[in-house]
């Protein structure tokens, strides 16, 4: 029973996770994200900047903390789970913590981070993220390795911002004693972020794993009442559908959303954030 559930994770993992857990962008990093097909690479401000872009965290108004769940295509299997918090200081500084677990018993992907962004000048800020990813297989064994991301964040006027960030800068490998081998994804993302209203934004990401063909995603979010937000997306690689709404109240939102993949279904996706200052 055991290798079956291994074999169906393996099997899943390329349409669950184009980029994988342990190396390029996780599944996830927020349901809002999730909601316009994960395009987020140029979205300054926001506590999910920490999973997209770590340039970006230096929007961040005030201390930020949120978790993060989904289950793609509703099999317990294929759960993923993160928590985060981001803390601005010195004016144009942010760091920020993640961690992450995906998987279950017999295969589990699991992932520490710790992410750095200052503004060097007012329109532009550059971020690094450092990361520790862990791959267990029950009866191959597990190994761990380290590796470094990279952002860049450009705002162009009030209403468009540009985003860059690079996966994975250095190469890692997943080597365990037993002699099993993965090479994590090198991948480079370009996105924009236009925000023709203050109710409105537009949202594209382009991501390139150095592997394997572009894929681009994108969505728009619309602010419908102060407390709530709607959110539509689309992507390829695999093609998908998404979709959410976001509620708030006081210092605290919530984040509901779907994605949908042909032959496999539904995802659902569900975070939870607490944002002492701003949105």
């Amino acid at each position: 029973m055991t290798r079956r559930l291994i074999l169906l994770t393996l099997i899943c993992l390329p349409a669950a996770l184009p980029l994988s857990a342990t190396g390029g962008n996780e599944p996830g990093g927020g349901a809002a994200p999730a909601a316009t097909a994960g395009a987020w690479t140029a979205v300054r401000g926001s506590l999910w900047s920490l999973w997209h872009n770590p340039a970006a965290i230096t929007g961040t108004p005030g201390i930020q903390a949120g978790a993060y769940f989904s289950r793609q295509f509703l099999l317990s299997e294929l759960s993923y789970g993160s928590a985060g918090a981001v803390i601005p200081f010195a004016g144009s500084q942010a760091a920020g913590l993640r961690v992450s677990s995906f998987g279950f018993d017999a295969y589990r992907e699991s992932r520490a981070s710790a992410s750095y962004g200052i503004t060097v000048i007012e329109v532009l800020s550059i971020g690094v993220t450092v990361n520790a990813a862990n791959l267990s297989i029950r009866d191959y064994g597990s190994a761990t390795t380290f590796y470094a991301d990279a952002g860049v964040h450009l705002q162009l006027n009030e209403q468009v911002h540009l985003g860059f960030s690079a996966l994975n800068i250095n190469r890692a490998q997943l080597n365990s004693s037993t002699g099993f081998r993965e090479d994590l994804p090198t991948v480079l993302t370009a996105g924009v972020s236009y925000q023709p209203t203050g109710k409105v934004r537009i949202v594209a990401d382009a991501a390139k794993d150095v592997d394997h063909p572009l894929s681009v995603s994108g969505g728009i979010e619309y602010e419908i009442l102060p407390a709530l937000t709607a959110r539509i997306g689309a992507g390829n690689g695999p093609v998908r559908l998404s979709g959410g709404l976001g509620l708030a109240w006081q210092q605290v939102r919530l984040d509901l959303a779907f994605q949908y993949t042909e032959r496999l279904g539904y995802t659902p996706h569900l975070s939870l954030a607490w944002a002492g200052s701003g949105r």
